[in-house]
């Protein structure tokens, strides 16, 4: 089999494509398009599993005490003005 590994899963699909239109016109056999297909499925659940865990890594937030947020808002300023007016 022709070495795909450089490409891209866009690519890998153009080209697969390709070889339909060559299998269509008879000019490879229906068991070497199939093995290209089958190659393309297994390199698209790959990327879709890559795909996958990469938004789960991101969907994790750090969470952060109230008490360590700082207010910019009025309110927030004027509430933390009287709490060191009160001392």
């Amino acid at each position: 089999m022709t070495d795909l590994s450089n490409l891209n899963i866009t690519e890998l699909y153009e080209w697969v494509n390709s070889q339909y239109e060559k299998f269509s016109n008879g000019e490879i056999s229906e068991e070497q398009y199939n093995e290209y297909l089958e190659y393309y499925k297994e390199r698209l659940a790959k990327s879709e599993t890559q795909t996958q865990n990469v938004s789960d890594n991101q969907v994790k937030v750090k969470k952060v005490e109230p008490s360590k947020v700082k207010s910019t808002s009025i309110a927030g300023l004027r509430k933390k003005l009287m709490e060191e007016m009160k001392k």
